[in-house]
């Protein structure tokens, strides 16, 4: 399973400091969120216990509203089309990270919990909560900004993306 979590520690390097504008920016997020699918193909091979398939399913649907609503925003920042909704997309990107990460560091401690593994699995239930606090933050933030339209939140809550670096790895 090691080889799943190295795969997804750098799929999340590569969905969060992608950004959300710019053709690069766009492909790094899909190489990103390819390999966290990889990454959970891995362990649902190797998982005993986990069923990390039905969380990459839900992790295949996220990423390609993730990457549908890139393609948009970046569509709609060339001019080409004009949705004001398209605004939003880096809060959206944000929620959908927070699910898909969530669920990985849930369905760990799941695994830990049935190899009996305690210590490990509340470890990781206390990173889970810590990751999922600091990404309700960041969020709570970007609510705050955009209700008045400040454009400081350029960088996405780095000091999440540092945190969550260090805990799948």
């Amino acid at each position: 399973m090691t080889e799943g979590y190295k795969k997804m520690f750098w799929g999340a390097m590569f969905v969060s400091f992608a950004g959300v504008s710019g053709l690069v920016a766009l492909l790094m997020t899909l190489a990103g969120w390819v390999i966290i699918v990889a990454g959970l193909g891995n362990n649902d091979k190797k998982s005993l216990f986990g069923d990390f398939s039905k969380l990459r399913l839900l992790t295949i649907r996220l990423a390609a509203v993730s990457v549908t609503g890139g393609v948009l925003y970046l569509l709609n920042h060339s001019e080409m089309i004009s949705f004001a909704q398209l605004r939003y997309y880096p809060l959206i990107h944000i929620i959908i990270q927070l699910i898909v990460f969530h669920k990985i560091l849930e369905e760990t401690v799941l695994n830990f919990d049935w190899m009996d593994r305690i210590d490990a699995a509340r470890k990781y239930a206390s990173k889970d909560r810590n990751f999922t606090l600091l990404m309700g933050i960041t969020i709570a933030a970007f609510l705050l900004f955009y209700i008045f339209n400040q454009p400081l939140m350029r960088a996405e809550g780095i000091v999440d993306r540092l945190y969550l670096t260090g805990q799948i790895s």
